[in-house]
């Protein structure tokens, strides 16, 4: 029982691994990258909402550089 309950999880993260195409190396995506997108959108949202803006002129001069 053991042996077949870890060959469904390998099978399952073997299935779950997607080719970056960048560097064509394999990464575990247990959440799909449209999703990951959608709430990575959201959250930004949130936090430009939640956060203010820097007073710091030589700071935020220094972020706009990069």
């Amino acid at each position: 029982m053991k042996n077949f309950i870890l060959l469904a999880i390998t099978i399952v993260l073997f299935y779950s691994c997607n080719s970056v195409p960048i560097t064509g190396r394999k990464q575990l995506s247990i959440i799909p990258s449209s999703q990951m997108t959608t709430m990575a959108a959201t959250s930004y949202k949130e936090t430009l909402s939640q956060s203010k803006l820097s007073t710091n002129a030589e700071q935020t001069d220094m972020i706009k550089k990069v």
